[in-house]
């Protein structure tokens, strides 16, 4: 009866662990600015989640039809003290209407919690985003997330 109630409990928990794992949570922005015709809105988002254990933050750029340029920039900070975490861009790309760029923190030390390599799942962290946009001007739109 002992080991019964033990591979329950241990199966419950198991599945416990992986359905919690696999819950994608987060939060994001997103806005638009018009360019001129016929490219449509300039979309940009960021959005910050968890999965496989870590903090992923993502940034997107997004036009209608095609751009002569696009592009998307992403820098993760700590919520608390601001400090710099990581800066990544999709660079430019051209005759394109989508850019993306994303990166975790699956192996960067916490330094608010001793340095551990925790992923920040516990931590609250902003990231800060562009969309940028060139037709015959230059275009942005700017976004943020906390989580």
């Amino acid at each position: 009866m002992k080991l019964v109630r033990k591979v329950i409990l241990s199966v419950a928990l198991l599945s416990l662990v992986i359905m919690a794992s696999s819950i994608r949570s987060y939060a994001d922005t997103g806005y638009n600015y018009s360019l001129p015709a016929p490219y449509g809105p300039l979309k940009g988002s960021v959005s910050i989640s968890i999965y496989a254990g870590a903090k992923l933050a993502a940034s997107e750029a997004i036009t209608s039809s095609p751009v002569t340029r696009i592009r998307t920039k992403i820098e993760l900070h700590y919520n608390k003290g601001g400090a710099f975490l990581w800066y990544e861009e999709s660079g430019w790309i051209s005759s394109s209407s989508y850019a993306s760029v994303d990166n975790d923190t699956y192996n960067v030390p916490n330094a608010q919690n001793g340095n551990q390599r925790d992923g920040f799942i516990n931590t609250p962290l902003k990231a800060y985003s562009t969309a940028d946009a060139i037709t015959d001007k230059a275009y942005a739109v700017y976004t943020s997330a906390v989580y």
